[in-house]
């Protein structure tokens, strides 16, 4: 294994999360590998629009009453929509979904357009999500967590709670305790929707499910290209990296043995026999889908990853969930429940592929990112992190384990292959996510 960490040594001393018995494992133990991919801000209405059998629209409100007609979009647009929590509360609008030409977008090189977030990305560019989607299960009901950006969404989706952190850190580049002295993060209220209430250094403890993971035994891995060297020629910091907002990960031995780059790792250790139990991938910045990255692979990689995935060791044991971090300021009309103040955020998308996923199915059951953890939680046998992932339903749905699974129908990629992620070194990240 990468890992030096003995089997079973947590090195979070406050963890008290304990081992779950495997006599009631959904699925019956026949998934053993959870490998969670993290792209970002997109909404199901803007990544999978049309798509048949689920929930979307071809025309929305403005705040004036206007009918719009979302238009296409493409991935390479030069514009990134706001989405700040602030933000959020605009286009939400109690519940109208109808304030998203009130949140002006960045653009390069031009003025801010009103109706950009009114978009959706052409079929011709999302054509391998759509492949992976009627080959396994899309749910067109997964909320994000949260209401803000990428920073919290990616902390619910490590341990089920963003400490009441809302949106992006002040200093944009490192997320955590790496981050520069007086760098801060909003805080909010449980108001429906929160208020914010004050700040604070983005640097706290947390059980995560990493540390739950240990504890019963298991290994884990976070696989990221955005590992940042600029600082000192070590791994130091990161953008985008929530183990560095963990403390007694940055600060004690899994920052150097379990969070591991370049992130093309992820497909030599399927090769090498040396997956762990449980990983999350930070795809590099070129495909994570990021509004104004002016880049289109994202789909390339999710079908590589998965084309890979199917001819290793761990296909018969594994699920590959992803999902989008956040809504990216994108339009969606369903309504999200405010279930807390963190949310529900607006809809994401979720794919979920194994060899056990319902074939062709989408799923209308309401997801969140603790849908993810409680899932990794009752197959692979780990307890309860008591935080998001209790209430939160454990994505049992999408799977039927007593199929006979059909061979695998690989995924053909628009302009990249596996070569491509490989040569990829570490990636500098973008100056904002």
């Amino acid at each position: 294994m990468p890992s030096t960490v003995p089997l079973g040594t947590n090195s979070n001393p406050q963890s008290s999360v304990a081992a779950a018995s495997p006599a009631a494992l959904l699925g019956g133990g026949k998934i053993k590998h959870v490998i969670i991919v993290i792209m970002e801000n997109r909404t199901f209405d803007n990544l999978f629009n049309g798509y048949p059998g689920a929930d979307t629209v071809a025309t929305a409100q403005t705040h004036l009453g206007a009918s719009v007609a979302l238009r296409p979009t493409p991935f390479e647009a030069p514009c990134d929509p706001d989405h700040t929590h602030a933000a959020w509360v605009k286009d939400w609008d109690g519940g109208k979904m109808d304030g998203f030409d009130t949140t002006p977008a960045n653009c390069f090189g031009a003025p801010p357009d009103p109706l950009y977030p009114y978009g959706y990305v052409p079929r011709a560019e999302t054509q391998p999500y759509w492949d992976v989607a009627s080959r396994f299960t899309l749910a067109d009901r997964m909320f994000a967590t949260q209401t803000g950006p990428s920073y919290p969404g990616h902390l619910f989706l490590i341990a089920g709670t963003s400490h009441h952190e809302t949106d992006d850190p002040t200093n944009p580049l490192i997320w955590g305790c790496d981050a520069p002295a007086g760098t801060t993060v909003p805080v909010h209220d449980d108001a429906k929707p929160s208020n914010i209430t004050g700040s604070e250094f983005p640097c706290f403890d947390t059980t995560t499910l990493g540390d739950a993971i240990e504890t019963a035994g298991k290994q884990w891995l976070y696989y990221t290209f955005l590992l940042d060297y600029r600082v000192t020629g070590t791994k130091t910091a990161a953008a985008t990296l929530p183990y560095d907002a963990i403390r007694h990960v940055r600060f004690g031995p899994d920052w150097n043995n379990r969070i591991v780059g370049p992130g093309w790792r992820v497909f030599t250790d399927m090769q090498q026999g040396t997956l762990p139990d449980v990983s999350w991938v930070n795809p590099p910045i070129v495909a994570t889908d990021h509004a104004q990255s002016t880049t289109n692979l994202g789909p390339d990689y999710v079908a590589v990853l998965a084309n890979q995935l199917s001819s290793s060791q761990y296909w018969d044991d594994t699920a590959l969930l992803v999902t989008w971090d956040d809504h990216g300021g994108w339009y969606d009309h369903v309504n999200p429940p405010q279930l807390d103040g963190d949310g529900l955020g607006l809809r994401v998308p979720l794919l979920v592929v194994s060899k056990w996923a319902k074939r062709g199915y989408v799923s209308h059951v309401q997801h969140e990112f603790g849908s993810l953890l409680k899932f990794t939680e009752r197959t692979i046998g780990i307890g309860s992190l008591g935080t998001t992932d209790v209430r939160a339903d454990d994505l049992s749905d999408c799977f039927d384990f007593n199929q006979t699974p059909p061979a695998y129908q690989s995924v053909a990629t628009l302009h990249v292959g596996l070569s491509f992620f490989l040569q990829l070194g570490l990636d500098p990240g973008p100056s904002d996510y």
